[in-house]
């Protein structure tokens, strides 16, 4: 069993990767797609916080 996972931030659009989204769950990858705001036009401070 793969017990590997993704991460996808993206500023637009993440609705155009749902097709990747469920192409990753059925080769069992935990797949989680977030909308980060505040890049581009969108309004907002980004703030990217890895640990």
């Amino acid at each position: 069993m793969n017990e590997s996972a993704v991460l996808i931030r993206t500023p637009y659009g993440k609705e155009d990767l749902a097709e990747l989204g469920d192409w990753l769950a059925t080769h069992s990858f935990i797949c989680a797609i977030q909308d980060a705001h505040g890049c581009f036009a969108s309004p907002g401070e980004i703030r990217f916080s890895f640990r």
